[in-house]
């Protein structure tokens, strides 16, 4: 974990910009650059531990919805997830990688799901429940083995 300092030091500066560039999107009426910059700011969060990074994602997600972009929404899903696991409410995390991995199946977004199925195996395994986490990762290798990239 960052400190407090370091946590600001590194993140202000570019956080400030997606945030602005969000705005400056919203404006505009750019729904799509709007949901990009909403969806850089959220993971820009997680790498810097903000803690607005739950709320970026669900603003994410909403906006995505509305679009109808399904891809996005299952990302900003996922980030919804990874704000949740990062706080230590490894159940809420679950769900979102379940419902997120749930998107990526029905799209055929190989990637996407692949990077889901490692993720609940690494909560799986996070909880003690080592032959369920074996599980998860075996079916990421599968997909990996067929194509599908690790995100």
């Amino acid at each position: 974990m960052l400190s407090p300092a370091r946590r600001s030091a590194t993140s202000r500066s570019p956080r400030i910009s997606f945030i602005a560039a969000r705005d400056a999107f919203a404006k505009l009426g750019d729904r799509a650059g709007t949901l990009k910059s909403l969806w850089c700011a959220a993971a820009l969060a997680w790498v810097t531990d903000r803690p607005e990074m739950l709320d970026l994602a669900r603003a994410a997600e909403t906006l995505a919805a509305s679009l109808h972009d399904d891809v996005s929404r299952a990302r900003a899903i996922h980030l919804r997830g990874m704000a949740f696991q990062r706080a230590g409410d490894l159940t809420s995390a679950l769900q979102a990688y379940e419902e997120a991995l749930t998107l990526y199946q029905r799209l055929g977004h190989g990637s996407g799901e692949t990077a889901l199925l490692g993720d609940i195996g690494l909560i799986h395994g996070r909880t003690g429940d080592s032959d369920r986490a074996l599980v998860y990762f075996e079916r990421a290798l599968a997909l990996v083995g067929s194509g599908s990239s690790w995100e």
